[in-house]
């Protein structure tokens, strides 16, 4: 299992943004949830000895939004 953490953060007119860490404290994966419900994720690999080996990015991908009925 990862002992990884993330923080969570939004602004009065800032994107909602959150960041994985993983259990030694290096970026794993941030994502950003801007205007129109774009999201957009960036994911962070490191190899044994802690330099980045890759770093990807998926933008512009529209955030379905689901929410159940709690009224039953």
């Amino acid at each position: 299992p990862n002992n990884g953490y993330v923080v969570a953060s939004m602004g009065n007119g800032s994107p909602w943004r959150m960041v994985w860490y993983d259990q030694v404290g290096r970026k794993t994966k941030e994502q950003t949830i801007g205007i129109g419900d774009v999201v957009e994720t960036k994911s962070y690999v490191y190899d044994k000895v802690g330099n980045m080996t890759s770093a990807k990015m998926d933008k512009g991908v529209k955030m379905p939004l689901v929410f159940g009925d709690r009224n039953e």
